[in-house]
């Protein structure tokens, strides 16, 4: 029998941005983008159920920060609020992601509070849960 997550590894790929190596799930679904953030100690499989709902109306990318999930951490990894903000802007430049619905967990909230305040441009709606 395949998992969920087994089933959500056939969308993941990896790509380079300036903060490093960024491991992913994208669906390619039609319709707006939604990123998925995910906090401390979880990795984007955190988001398997919603993806499950949603990936049929709504293009969905759910990306691992650095040292969770299958993102490593760069040499010089900014840990800091801002610099995982960065991460995530700079995942959104490579995955050409302009206009998402941010969706945030956790400690994942806090970071997308930042990469809010300085992308608001970037932002179509800010879901943050559990934060």
């Amino acid at each position: 029998m395949t998992s969920t997550m087994e089933l959500l590894d056939k969308y993941r790929g990896q790509v380079s941005t300036r903060s490093g190596t960024a491991s992913y799930i994208d669906t390619g679904g039609p319709g707006p983008a939604a990123l998925f953030v995910h906090g401390v100690g979880t990795s984007s499989y955190l988001w398997r159920h919603v993806i499950g709902q949603v990936h049929d109306e709504r293009r969905c990318v759910a990306i691992d920060l650095p040292l969770h999930g299958q993102t490593p951490a760069a040499p010089d990894q900014d840990f800091t609020l801002p610099g995982l903000a960065r991460f995530v802007a700079d995942c959104c430049d490579a995955l050409e992601l302009t206009d998402v619905d941010l969706v945030a967990n956790d400690t994942g909230g806090a970071v997308c509070q930042v990469f809010a305040a300085g992308h608001a441009e970037r932002l179509r709606t800010l879901t943050l849960t559990n934060c």
